[in-house]
C-alpha cells in the first residue's frame, strides 16, 4: 500500500495515516481486510477489481462510485495479432 497526496498539481507519496489516495497493487490479505473494512466492501467488489479477467463497467452506489477498468498492456502484429490488458478498480 502506497500513500498518496495531492501538491501543487501533482501526486507525492505520504504517510499512508496522512494520505488523500491510497494505492493498493496485488495486496495482500491483511490490505484486503482493510480495503473491506476502511471502505465498506464486499469481498465480491474486492475480487472483482483485482480479477484480470473481469468485464470493464461502473457501478453507482449511494455513498461511492466503483469503476473497473481495462487499459492496453502490450499489442503485437508481426506474425500474430496480440491485444493484451490489464485491470483496474478505482472507488471514488
Amino acid at each position: 500500500m502506497q500513500g498518496l497526496k495531492l501538491d501543487n498539481n501533482q501526486l507525492l507519496a505520504c504517510d499512508p495515516q496522512k494520505a488523500q489516495v491510497l494505492w493498493f497493487s496485488k495486496p495482500d490479505a491483511g490490505e484486503r481486510r482493510l480495503l473491506l473494512e476502511r471502505f465498506n466492501l464486499d469481498e465480491h467488489a474486492v475480487a472483482s477489481a483485482l480479477d484480470p479477467d473481469e468485464i470493464s463497467r461502473i457501478e453507482f452506489h449511494p455513498d461511492a462510485l466503483f469503476v473497473i477498468w481495462k487499459r492496453p498492456e502490450n499489442y503485437s502484429g508481426k506474425d500474430s495479432f496480440s491485444f493484451d490488458v490489464s485491470s483496474f478498480g478505482v472507488l471514488l
